[in-house]
């Protein structure tokens, strides 16, 4: 350093936390200008390591002038870019050449907080030889010390957060009381394996826990009853889904009871007889169950019909036609079914003309319901709209 006359201290901050979390833009000259944006930059974030570099930065300016002042020393930062890479080293590069062109700098000194920054120090070096190279990091607490606070903060945060407290405090209490449990009632009665049953439970639950967490069922069930709570009338369409379930699972339950009824396992086990009575099995299944589907259709159409109504939904006027819609091809779908039993032996057949009248009947009804339907929406459309 015997030979530099003019040296210019660099303060790297590689992923521009300063111009990000100030807005001061880089590279930052002299020793005032770096001064305010490093308390700008601690003002903005305390915790932050590039802040105290920069003072180091000074510290260092400061030293040298003392030591040595027949040379001329100044001090300034260059930034990266948040992007990082190529992007970051061409900014650090374009930024060192304006300092170096604007200080007229033979030599540099690198003041670091980092592995990451120390890599630029090739950009540097050619725009500017590094006679001296300062890595610096910020001191911490001692080890224990700051261990214990880190402890205890985290402790604090568990048994006051319910968040937190309901996993890690009431899932081990709750496996502890079903072991002490079954463990008292084993003393008791030692001829039961109780202790088994324990293990049982014990590993029940916490498979229940871990798909509840894993899954996210617990923060779909307090949304739905945010939800709920916030919106009442969503319980016309739960309980309108809940009945539509249950009619689909009876209807089920009993077309197969129905199929059972006139064929046995050892039949319905065979797939030859499967494909050759599939159209026997299909009417079965159908003619029992088709009522079910029909109604639970149609309670949930009109619990729908409810929830537009009380929410003063204009596709309330939708669930009339609707509804005549669902009986009408309930029954043309249980005659069509009852044609691929009892094949029609000529066009004038009377299932076939049956099932031909109640086409047209239902189309009839479909369109008459229609046209109802949007001449009471023109005359009482008012009432769904009147308080929006």
């Amino acid at each position: 350093m015997s030979g530099s006359k003019r040296i210019i201290v660099l303060c790297i901050d590689h992923d521009n936390d300063v111009g990000r979390k100030t807005g001061v833009a880089t590279p930052i000259i002299g020793e005032n200008s770096i001064r305010e944006a490093a308390i700008r930059l601690l003002t903005a974030d305390p915790s932050e390591a590039d802040a105290n570099t920069m003072f180091e930065t000074l510290r260092i300016l400061k030293s040298l002038r003392e030591k040595n002042p027949d040379e001329e020393y100044e001090a300034a930062v260059v930034a990266g870019s948040t992007a990082g890479g190529v992007e970051s080293d061409r900014k650090i590069a374009e930024e060192v050449e304006n300092v170096v062109k604007a200080f007229k700098a033979n030599a540099a000194i690198l003041v670091s907080d980092g592995y990451s920054d120390q890599t630029v120090a090739p950009i540097i070096q050619s725009f500017v030889p590094i006679v001296s190279v300062r890595r610096f990091a910020v001191k911490h607490s001692e080890t224990l010390e700051t261990t214990w606070f880190i402890l205890l903060t985290y402790l604090k945060t568990i048994l006051s957060d319910e968040r937190y407290a309901k996993w890690v405090l009431g899932l081990p209490g709750m496996i502890m009381v079903v072991f002490t449990t079954f463990f008292l009632l084993s003393t008791v009665y030692p001829t039961i394996p109780f202790l088994t049953y324990a293990q049982i439970i014990t590993l029940f639950i916490i498979g229940s826990a871990l798909l509840v967490r894993g899954f996210g069922v617990d923060e779909a069930v307090t949304q739905a009853i945010r939800t709920v709570s916030r919106n009442p009338s969503m319980l016309l369409n739960i309980t309108s889904a809940v009945i539509f379930v249950s009619f689909i699972i009876i209807g089920v339950i009993r077309g197969l009871g129905r199929i059972t009824q006139f064929y046995t396992l050892e039949q319905l086990s065979n797939i030859d007889f499967l494909l050759s009575h599939l159209n026997e099995l299909s009417f079965a299944f159908i003619n029992e169950s088709l009522t079910y589907f029909a109604i639970g259709l149609t309670l949930f159409t009109v619990g729908r019909a409810a929830y537009f109504f009380v929410t003063r939904d204009e596709r309330f006027w939708g669930s009339i036609p609707t509804i005549t819609t669902i009986f009408m091809l309930a029954e043309a779908v249980r005659k069509v079914t009852y044609m691929t039993v009892q094949l029609p032996g000529s066009f004038f057949d009377p299932y076939l003309i049956q099932l031909i009248v109640w086409i047209l009947l239902s189309i009839a009804s479909i369109a008459g319901m229609t046209v109802l339907t949007h001449r009471l929406k023109a005359r009482y459309g008012y009432l769904l709209t009147e308080r929006r």
